[in-house]
Parts: C-alpha cells; structure tokens; sequence
C-alpha cells in the first residue's frame, strides 16, 4: 500500500507570523544601513570638546579633556589645546590624539602649574588629518 503525501495543506498560522516579523527585520536592517551609508558618506570629522574639573597633584593640576568625533569620517592627529586663565594670566598646553573614529570619544589629559581655582579652562580642536 502506498502513502499519499498531502501537498495541499495549509500554513499554520504561528508560521505566518514568524515570516512576517523576519521580513520586517530584515527590511528595517536594510533601512537602517541605508540610513547609517547615507549620514556618513562625505560628512567630515567634527568635534565636540569638554573639560573636566582640576585635580591637584603633586604641585600641578590635571585636568580630563573628552574629545568627541560627531562626524561622519574619522580623523588621526587631532591636535588638542587647553588654555587656562586666571586673574590676567594665561597658560596653555595641547596633546594629540592619534585616532579619533567617526562617533568616537577619545579622552586626554593636560597639566599646569600653580592653577587658581577661580580659572577659566577652555579647550578647541586646532587641527587634524584625514586617514
């Protein structure tokens, strides 16, 4: 006696749903690469730049510089300055940073003498290369 095989039988409704959701994540995941292509490509580096609070350490003051590369190509030898004033004087000081990725965060640190407390720290980016 030989077994049909039924050919005609019908989805299972858990099924449906599995091939649906699988469809609209792969279509969100193109979406989003899409998206993520489009913002970056051609975009340049750009740099946000915080600085942290002195910290006193054996007779010099250390302060925490956060760079943030919020553009869409990454930069190698970005050039930090940090200047500090304080009752008419002026002190500066700079580092590099080697790398800094597209949406990257990098932090450095810079160190002065005899730092008053009331003194006003500002940080820029000076310069940088593309890769």
């Amino acid at each position: 006696m030989t077994k049909k095989i039924d050919t005609n039988h019908a989805k299972n409704p858990l099924e449906w749903i599995v091939f649906v959701l699988s469809v609209l994540l792969l279509i969100a995941l193109f979406v989003f690469l899409a998206s993520e292509a489009k913002r970056q490509n051609g975009e340049p580096a750009r740099f946000s730049v915080e600085t942290g609070s002195p910290i006193a350490r054996d007779g010099m003051n250390s302060i925490s510089v956060t760079v943030k590369n919020t553009g869409g190509e990454p930069a190698v030898n970005v050039r930090v300055q940090v200047t500090a004033s304080a009752n008419g004087t002026q002190q500066s000081a700079e580092f590099l940073l080697d790398h800094v990725p597209s949406l990257a965060t990098r932090t450095g640190s810079v160190a002065f003498r005899n730092l008053p407390r009331d003194a006003t720290v500002s940080a820029i980016v000076a310069g940088y290369m593309k890769p």
